[in-house]
């Protein structure tokens, strides 16, 4: 080293150069802390995506919502392997997803972060999954006590078989970006929008799993970033107005008139309504009839009917109970095209089912407001007469139409949406002023929210609660659900068709092979 003096003792320059290195390694050590420590602020990194798609490209709101977190994120992946069919298509899933995550880790590595919690050993993340309302196959995104759940299937991804046999699968669209932004609006949001229930009025248990509770319902709200509770006016008297939207779910027991006076008194505050009709208590006296009249629905009394088909025949049948059991929706038919809630699902050609469900006619909108039908018969694609289905003197019903009951288009659902408060003797609501304009929303089957339906009517509810609560950037569709392939029996084609082929063409071939075998043998 030329900075050491060569007339020093052989034991002073070991001494410098060892002090030398030592400094030299020093500030080595410290460039490379200072540099680290830069890196790890977003501001001064650079990032490139050599991807051929882009797949490690956010979009920039995105990133611009994962940089101004202000709490903590904590995404809570509850993934499995898939050893079905659609196993590959599944797991590709997952990875997108997990890299998706990666890269928005990388964006704010103080408030976001993630968890990939070990599905083989369910016994010691059953607790985490519990606490957080999770399920199998789901991302949990968790701000202190704000949770929104993001299913795999449909909501990140959607797939569906490559060919017609079904063997192989493939991811369709991949949403898991757009998933991701809805988790962290619902999670990042200053309050959760709040769902009471009301109760005691014979009205179903939120917290029940059996099939005519709403414990799947209840569920999938906390999952979709709302508070869910529950209102009894003799508890708690009148409604806060901090309540986004007020659920009276299939009562049985009449409203008390104070009862009923709470509630329009909510709804003229600007509240926000759901009502689903008992099946019994429909219309009448503290009914929910009686409070849906107010706001342009008017109740109908009998079950609506559609003919069932005769598989042997082909033919229609009426004079079973399964008249009153059918889906609506039939390459979109039946679904309003321009509603937030329905339109997605008419987009999609997707159903809603009811079972043994009332009826709604036309009344009088609330002065400025606007009355829109969502779900009826009119228009539907099956070319089957609807009808309502009066009970007799003994309170019986046949299930067949009669002279004096209707064949007309059935509304099952409806909304109203007005003007309240300075605006409310407006002529035409003004509804760029949420506080000022209230909604309504009925449905005239009891069933309609219930365990045993919801599948089939999810999108449409959850859409519902969203519309009501103002959360437009989560109504949409389930693009995809796991799919059952089933025959509809009672209205379907396909089983009249199965059972011709096996009357008529199982045995017919077995004879054709017959006669085959025998000209052969006599040849």
């Amino acid at each position: 080293m030329k900075w050491i003096d060569p007339s020093l003792s052989p034991g002073r320059r070991r001494l410098y150069l060892g002090v030398g290195v030592t400094l030299l390694s020093v500030a080595a050590i410290g460039v490379l802390y200072f540099v680290l420590s830069l890196a790890e602020e977003g501001r001064f990194r650079m990032r490139f995506d050599l991807s051929e798609v882009g797949r490690n490209t956010l979009d920039e709101t995105t990133e611009e919502l994962l940089e101004n977190l202000q709490s903590p994120v904590v995404a809570n992946i509850f993934f499995r392997n898939e050893n079905s069919r659609a196993g590959a298509a599944v797991n590709e899933a997952q990875e997108r997803m997990i890299d998706l995550l990666l890269v928005a880790s990388k964006l704010n590595a103080d408030n976001f972060e993630f968890v990939v919690h070990d599905l083989s050993d369910l016994t010691a993340v059953r607790t985490k999954m519990q606490e957080l309302d999770a399920v199998e196959q789901s991302i949990v995104l968790a701000q202190g006590d704000r949770h929104a759940l993001i299913r795999l299937l449909p909501d990140i991804a959607e797939i569906q078989p490559v060919d017609e046999s079904r063997t192989s699968y493939a991811v369709r669209t991949f949403k898991g970006e757009e998933a991701l932004v809805e988790g962290l609006l619902k999670v990042n949001s200053a309050t959760r929008p709040l769902v009471l229930f009301s109760s005691g009025h014979g009205e179903r248990d939120t917290e029940s799993l059996e099939a005519l509770g709403l414990g799947q319902f209840a569920r999938e709200l906390s999952g979709d970033g709302f508070d869910v509770g529950v209102w009894d006016a003799g508890l708690n008297g009148p409604i806060r107005d901090e309540v986004t939207v007020l659920a009276i779910i299939a009562p049985e027991d009449a409203f008390a008139p104070e009862e009923l006076e709470l509630v329009r008194a909510y709804v003229e505050r600007g509240g926000r309504l759901f009502v689903v009709p008992g099946k019994r208590l429909f219309d009448g006296p503290g009914s929910m009839g009686e409070l849906l009249r107010g706001y342009g629905m008017l109740a109908q009394k009998g079950f609506a009917c559609m003919p069932v088909v005769d598989p042997d025949r082909g033919t229609a049948m009426v004079g079973d109970p399964d008249c009153a059991d059918f889906t609506i929706g039939d390459g979109g038919s039946g679904l309003s095209a321009t509603h937030p809630v329905t339109k997605p699902i008419w987009e999609a050609a997707r159903k809603v089912r009811v079972s043994l469900s009332r009826s709604f006619d036309r009344g009088q909108a609330p002065q400025g407001g606007v009355l829109l039908d969502l779900v009826t018969t009119r228009g539907h694609g099956s070319g089957y007469t609807f009808w309502l289905d009066y009970p007799d003197e003994a309170g019986q019903y046949n299930w067949s139409p009669g002279i004096e009951e209707p064949t007309v288009a059935v509304r099952i659902a409806m909304s109203s949406e007005f003007p309240v408060g300075e605006r409310a003797n407006s002529e035409v609501a003004d509804f760029e002023s949420p506080p000022e304009r209230a909604r309504v929303l009925g449905v005239a089957c009891s069933e309609f929210a219930s365990n045993a339906l919801f599948d089939f009517n999810r999108d449409f509810l959850m859409n519902s609660f969203n519309w009501l609560a103002e959360r437009e950037f989560n109504v949409r569709v389930r693009r995809h659900r796991e799919e059952r392939t089933m025959v509809d029996v009672a209205r379907g084609s396909e089983i009249i068709g199965l059972r011709r082929f096996a009357w008529w063409g199982v045995p017919g071939f077995c004879a054709l092979v017959g006669a085959l075998l025998a000209w052969r043998r006599r040849s």
